[in-house]
């Protein structure tokens, strides 16, 4: 009688992978014509009603993201204007000269920043390296090399070893992302990075504070604000 062994088998790379992925079969799809619907004289008009209103619908669009871009540089002066005197509001009530339209400028703390180290070291150039490391904080990822997929003693080795010799197998990455609420502290980040500039030329405050804002805007790009 063969004698029972106890060792435990393991699991090689590939099963390993497999037992954590949802594998989903799919039947290729048959080439068919779309079936018609013949409308009569009546029913046709309501194909010219939807196509003339989908006409109108994207021609208001239109008007109305050209507005509404125009609306965004209004209020973004004074935005930044408040800012800049610490009187900071994510929300600003927009009214007609009559009183009668109002609408909702609504400021979102979203932001798209460099990630690849080439764009990063060119933003800390453009806005300082001490604004950069003030407005985002850098979150490490670590990815498993690609080569442990397709190397057999690799993978071997990786199932063996797993947390043995960890920079053999990972890479780590760095990912960046801006500091919480930075839509209201980037004007003291600003302010004080200039702050040296504005003792020199206090005149000229305004002027040092937008060219270095604008700059800064420019790297780190906030979502635009809503409009309601």
């Amino acid at each position: 009688m063969a004698k029972k062994t106890t060792k435990t088998e393991m699991m090689n790379f590939d099963d390993m992978l497999n037992s954590a992925s949802q594998i989903s079969a799919s039947s290729p799809k048959k080439q068919s014509s779309n079936p018609i619907v013949k409308l009569d004289a009546e029913q046709s008009k309501l194909i010219s009603t939807f196509n003339t209103e989908k006409k109108n619908m994207k021609d208001a669009e239109t008007a109305m993201k050209s507005a509404g871009q125009e609306i965004q540089k209004i209020v973004q002066q004074e935005y930044d204007n408040n800012g800049f005197c610490g009187q900071y509001s994510g929300t600003y009530q927009v009214v007609s000269e009559d009183g009668k339209e109002k609408i909702s400028c609504i400021y979102i703390d979203k932001w798209s920043i460099p990630q690849k180290p080439e764009e990063v070291a060119a933003a800390k150039e453009a806005i300082g390296e001490d604004v950069w490391n003030k407005v985002t904080i850098a979150k490490r990822e670590v990815v498993l090399k690609p080569e442990v997929f397709t190397d057999d003693k690799l993978k071997k080795e990786f199932m063996e070893l797993m947390a043995s010799n960890f920079g053999k197998f990972f890479n780590v990455e760095i990912k960046y992302e801006t500091i919480p609420d930075l839509k209201e502290k980037i004007y003291d980040v600003v302010e004080e990075s200039v702050s040296a500039a504005i003792k020199v030329n206090p005149g000229n405050k305004d002027l040092i504070l937008k060219e270095k804002l604008d700059i800064v805007r420019s790297v780190l790009v906030q979502q635009k604000p809503s409009l309601k």
